[in-house]
């Protein structure tokens, strides 16, 4: 007996559903390590963010004001050209998102494969320091970092996802406390996810950093190697992720 239509091949409608939920699942997974990342950052790199750029502004108000806090404006001066630079270059890779694109680019995966690169330069950076950067290095560290971070959210945005990212995240809370409020609530799920995913990423770089340093890279890379191993793999031959963007999404 022949197989009906729908149950050898998804409607186009399901599959682009199913791939929708899968970019979902790969973003909040960026996002865990870009919380690792931040930790990192913040307790291993002089107290400035790599992709919490609204929060460095502020720090970067505080070094230029405060008394000895010169060398923490420099950082931070750092942390934010080098994040620019990084989405600059990003942007140019991934380039710009359209109507008819399907659910995950390879442009996207292309920009990511770049900062993978960034964070192995990183991660090398980061032993041969001895996992304790400080002076030159540690500002050098900062630089590598933000770029990666930047290169990502250039990456990510290419994606036109339904109102969060893997990097800024700031109006994805309000975006996600708006929809519980007055809806929809279809994307609640997703936000909520993305947000959590970087508080336990975030937990779990600083519980490397200050219990075993030397891997403390280790979450961010991780995570990122997974992403595109997986985007590659549902990418080849007109495979999951090639599926047209869903007209909710």
């Amino acid at each position: 007996m022949r197989s009906s239509p729908g149950t050898a091949h998804p409607a186009p409608a399901d599959r682009s559903r199913r791939a929708a939920a899968t970019r979902t699942t790969l973003t909040v997974a960026l996002a865990a390590g870009t919380g690792s990342l931040d930790a990192l950052a913040f307790l291993a790199l002089g107290k400035v963010f790599v992709s919490v750029i609204t929060g460095n502004l502020v720090l970067l108000g505080i070094g230029l004001g405060g008394r000895g806090e010169h060398q923490v404006a420099l950082r931070v001066a750092v942390a934010i050209a080098s994040y620019a630079v990084g989405a600059t270059a990003g942007a140019a890779i991934a380039g710009r998102a359209r109507n008819d694109q399907p659910v995950w680019p390879g442009r996207v995966t292309t920009a990511l494969l770049v900062e993978l690169v960034l964070l192995g330069g990183f991660a090398t950076g980061w032993e041969l320091a001895a996992a304790r950067p400080a002076g030159a290095a540690q500002v050098a560290l900062l630089g590598v970092a933000a770029a990666a971070m930047g290169l990502q959210s250039a990456a990510v945005n290419r994606l036109a996802l339904p109102g969060f990212s893997s990097t800024y995240l700031t109006s994805t809370l309000i975006r996600a406390v708006t929809e519980l409020v007055h809806g929809p609530r279809h994307h609640v799920g997703a936000k909520v996810a993305a947000l959590t995913s970087v508080v336990v990423g975030a937990l779990a770089g600083a519980l490397l950093v200050t219990g075993a340093p030397r891997f403390a890279p280790a979450i961010a890379i991780g995570l990122l190697a997974a992403v595109l191993v997986t985007s590659t793999i549902l990418s080849r031959g007109g495979g999951l992720l090639t599926a047209p963007e869903p007209a909710d999404g």
